[in-house]
């Protein structure tokens, strides 16, 4: 990390050990379990201070990839399953539906050796300093989630008979994009009041529908 007068710059990088269970339906010591994999994680962040418009006002931007340890990147202490509905005339049908799993790895049974999940993002966010007390800050994120092919041969394979409707596509890969503002207010040192609005899309190359 280097901080200075008119930016702030910071590389960063972490591992990530996975570890699978047993394979089988019945998993025991006598069936086996992949091997161990490790997975990383590295990101790179800027932020510009001092800006023209106006004392305090920052611009900042950063970028993460990981390869089979997509918590650094998305979910950590949070969910990590994603979905996203929609409404519809039928109560027993949705006009949309987007659904994501966060795995570090998939691997099959028996045998397989563990497929790591790619995932990458980009961010950033700008702050005004309207005065001492006042501050509106704007930001978005787009965040990629990537199975290879053979990891989406698995994850395909390990859905029930019937599942999908027929013609319909299961991809498992999937995207996040967010959007979202903050205004704070400080009327004394050390107590803010602040609203925020975060609007939040899921993406997923799947179509079709399933069998509820």
């Amino acid at each position: 990390r280097v901080d200075q007068a008119a930016f702030t710059a910071q590389l960063s990088a972490g591992l990530h050990n996975i570890h699978a269970t047993y394979y089988g339906p019945n998993p025991t010591e006598l069936t086996g379990h992949p091997a161990d994999e490790w997975g990383f994680a590295i990101q790179g962040g800027l932020q510009l201070k001092n800006l023209p418009t106006g004392p305090g006002d920052k611009l900042s931007i950063s970028a993460i990839y990981s390869d089979g340890a997509p918590k650094y990147v998305i979910g950590g202490t949070t969910g990590n399953s994603f979905a996203a509905f929609g409404g519809g005339a039928d109560p027993g049908f949705y006009q949309g539906f987007a659904n994501g799993a966060l795995l570090d790895g998939v691997y099959a049974s028996p045998g397989g050796s563990i497929e790591t999940t790619k995932v990458w993002a980009v961010q950033g966010g700008y702050e005004h300093n309207w005065s001492p007390e006042w501050q509106t800050s704007v930001y978005g994120a787009y965040v990629h989630v990537d199975y290879n092919d053979n990891a989406s041969a698995i994850l395909r394979g390990s859905l029930p008979a019937g599942f999908l409707l027929a013609g319909s596509i299961y991809d498992p890969d999937f995207n996040i994009w967010q959007i979202g503002t903050r205004t704070a207010w400080t009327p004394v040192k050390n107590l803010t009041f602040s609203g925020e609005l975060l609007y939040t899309a899921l993406e997923t190359p799947s179509t079709g529908g399933v069998v509820a």
